[in-house]
Formats: structure tokens, C-alpha cells, sequence
């Protein structure tokens, strides 16, 4: 069965749905039978000296994560040899001072350019 690393650390904003989505990503793996997910918040309990165990990696974080520099240089390798990666929304407001995570996601979040009041 393919195996998805879903990373929910927040080093910046923590959005509420957090704990949700570690839940739903869960079940859709399940239900699905397509993979396993393994979900964390906290980026030190992965070893990213090694992650080819990993199918996928899926980040849905915030902020610069506490990432030794070898274990981003891991990461980028990982994507690059063929392993895939899956930005979910706020993906992109993560490791502005990392060039490279930039680079393969093709740019990063720069604002939310409206807010809309809606009545209920």
C-alpha cells in the first residue's frame, strides 16, 4: 500500500481545521484503500535523513518549519527523485528563506487580497 507523510506543523498561522484534516486524511486513505496516511504536527518527529519510505509527502504548514538544512535538501531531493508532494492551501506560506521549496512549488502565498463579510 502507498504510504503519505501529511505534515500539519504550524510555524506561523495554525489554522483550526488542522486536527480535521489529519482525521479526514485518514479516512480518505482508508476508505480509498489507494494508501496509508501517517500524520504529524510536529516536523521533529519525521526523519528527514530518510525519506524514501514515503510515497508522497503532503504538507498543509506554515511558517519557516524547523527543518535542519540537510533534511530540506532531503526533501527537495526526494520530490526530484520521484517521490511526489502535495501542497494543500497554506502550503505555500511556508519556508519563504528556502529558495528551493519555493522554486518547486512555483511561487508562495502573498496575502489574502479580499475579506468578505457573509451573513448567516
Amino acid at each position: 500500500m502507498k504510504q503519505l507523510l501529511y505534515v500539519t506543523h504550524s510555524a506561523g498561522y495554525a489554522h483550526e481545521v488542522l486536527p480535521y484534516s489529519q482525521e479526514m486524511m485518514v479516512k480518505i486513505g482508508k476508505d480509498s484503500g489507494a494508501f496509508e496516511a501517517t500524520c504529524t504536527n510536529d516536523v521533529a518527529t519525521v526523519d528527514w535523513s530518510d525519506l524514501s519510505r514515503w510515497d508522497a509527502i503532503s504538507f498543509c504548514t506554515t511558517g519557516e518549519l524547523p527543518i535542519p538544512d540537510a533534511g530540506k535538501d532531503n526533501l527537495i531531493e526526494r520530490i526530484r527523485g520521484g517521490g511526489a508532494f502535495v501542497g494543500i492551501h497554506n502550503a505555500t506560506d511556508t519556508f519563504y528563506q528556502f529558495a528551493p521549496y519555493g522554486e518547486m512549488l512555483g511561487g508562495y502565498f502573498n496575502g489574502h487580497p479580499w475579506h468578505q463579510e457573509v451573513d448567516g
